[in-house]
């Protein structure tokens, strides 16, 4: 899959805490509540847009990868969670997808 564009928003210290507890808890980790908090951690997303009804909308970066993890493809495409009847897809593709299929 190619590199897709991705949006950063950082998580808030109670979210940071609130994950390290639940690691800590359910690995049977030990890592330190507040080095963690100290870091700069942020959840990742990718706009994507329905090419039949232009629903836009986000899905985690993660999510994202773990369902394409093996498929070999160039452009991610999902049904429309809106519409379902498009095909999404992410967003900076979008202009590539319109000149392939206009030609």
């Amino acid at each position: 899959m190619r590199s897709l564009i991705t949006k950063k928003i950082p998580i808030s210290e109670e979210e940071k805490r609130q994950r390290v507890r639940d690691y800590n808890e359910f690995e049977g980790a030990n890592v330190d509540e507040e080095e963690f908090v100290k870091r700069e951690i942020f959840d990742e997303y990718v706009e994507l847009i329905c090419l039949k009804c232009g629903h836009k909308d986000e899905i985690e970066y993660d999510l994202l990868l773990e369902m394409f993890e093996f498929d070999d493809i160039d452009i991610p495409e999902l049904e429309c969670p809106f519409c379902r009847g498009g095909t999404v897809i992410p967003i900076q593709f979008l202009d590539e997808h319109k000149r392939k299929n206009h030609k």
